[in-house]
C-alpha cells in the first residue's frame, strides 16, 4: 500500500488540476472565437468609413492578436502559471526590440496615422519632403511618389508625417500668372483691359476668383503688368492653361500694339 501512495497523491493532484486545465482550455478556445468575431466587427466598421484596405487588414490583425494575448494570459493564470513574470519578460523583450528597430517603428506608426488621417490619396499631386509628384502607393513603411520628371521616389513615412504636405489635388482651383513688360507710352487702362480680356475666355478659366492685374515700374523705364487668373485643373492641366494664356495674351497684344514693343513671360510650372 505504501508503494501506491505516490500514485494516489499524483492522481489527487491531477484531479485537482483537471478543472483548472479545463477552465484554461475553455478560456483559450473562447478567446480564439472572440478574437475572430471582434476582428470581423472592427473590419466591417472600418469599411463603412472607407478606410484604406491595407489599414483595415492591419487593424483587424491587431484586434485579433490583442484579444488572443489577453485570453492566453487569463488561461495561463488558471493553471497557476507565473503570469506576472511572463508579462514582465515580454515587456523587456519588447522594449529591447523596439529600441533596436525605432526607425522601423516610427515609419510604421507614421504609416498608420497617414492612412487614418488621409492628407492625400493615391493619384493626388503633392509636394512633401522636397519632392513633388503624383502619389503612386502608400504602404505602412513608405510613400511612393512619381515625380514630374518620371522618377519613382520612396519617402519614409516618418519623414512624410513630420514635413509640411502640399496637396495640389485637394482643391482643383489653381492660380496662374502672366507678366507683360511694355514701354511707358502705353495706355495702362487699355492694356489691362486687353490682357485680362484675352485671359477670361480660355479653357478652364474661372470667373471666380476674378482675374486681376497689378502694375509695377522697373528701373529700366519699363512698366510691367502681372495678371493673375484662376483655372480649374479638373478641366485643363496647368501647363496647357498657362500656354494657352500666353498665346492669347501675345495674340491680343500683337493685334493692338502695332509696332510698340512688348514682352510676355510666365514662371516655370513643374506641377502637372
Amino acid at each position: 500500500m505504501e508503494n501506491l501512495q505516490p500514485i494516489e497523491t499524483m492522481l489527487a493532484q491531477l484531479i485537482g488540476f483537471l478543472p483548472k486545465l479545463i477552465t484554461a482550455i475553455v478560456i483559450f478556445v473562447a478567446a480564439l472565437f472572440l478574437s475572430s468575431w471582434l476582428a470581423n466587427v472592427a473590419a466591417r466598421a472600418m469599411k463603412r468609413r472607407n478606410l484604406d484596405t491595407e489599414l483595415i487588414l492591419l487593424l483587424r490583425r491587431v484586434v485579433r492578436i490583442t484579444v488572443l494575448i489577453l485570453g492566453t494570459i487569463q488561461a495561463l493564470a488558471q493553471v497557476d502559471f507565473n503570469v506576472t513574470g511572463f508579462v514582465a519578460g515580454l515587456g523587456i523583450v519588447g522594449f529591447t526590440v523596439g529600441f533596436a528597430m525605432q526607425d522601423v517603428t516610427k515609419n510604421f506608426a507614421a504609416g498608420i496615422l497617414l492612412l487614418l488621417q488621409q492628407p492625400f490619396d493615391i493619384g493626388d499631386s503633392i509636394e512633401v519632403a522636397g519632392h513633388s509628384g503624383t502619389v503612386r502607393d502608400i504602404t505602412l513603411r513608405t510613400t511612393e511618389i512619381r515625380t514630374w520628371d518620371g522618377r519613382d521616389v520612396f519617402i519614409p513615412n516618418g519623414d512624410v508625417y513630420v514635413k509640411a504636405i502640399t496637396n495640389y489635388s485637394r482643391d482643383p482651383r489653381r492660380r496662374l500668372q502672366i507678366s507683360v513688360s511694355v514701354d511707358k507710352d502705353w495706355d495702362f487702362e487699355n492694356l489691362t483691359e486687353i490682357v485680362l480680356g484675352s485671359l477670361k475666355h480660355g479653357k478652364g478659366v474661372l470667373e471666380e476668383p476674378i482675374t486681376e492685374a497689378v502694375w509695377t515700374t522697373s528701373t529700366e523705364g519699363k512698366t510691367e503688368l502681372t495678371a493673375f487668373y484662376w483655372v480649374d485643373t479638373s478641366q485643363v492641366d496647368l501647363r496647357s492653361a498657362q500656354n494657352a494664356g500666353l498665346a492669347a495674351v501675345r495674340a491680343a497684344l500683337s493685334a493692338a500694339a502695332e509696332e510698340t514693343a512688348f514682352s510676355v513671360k510666365a514662371p516655370l510650372i513643374e506641377a502637372a
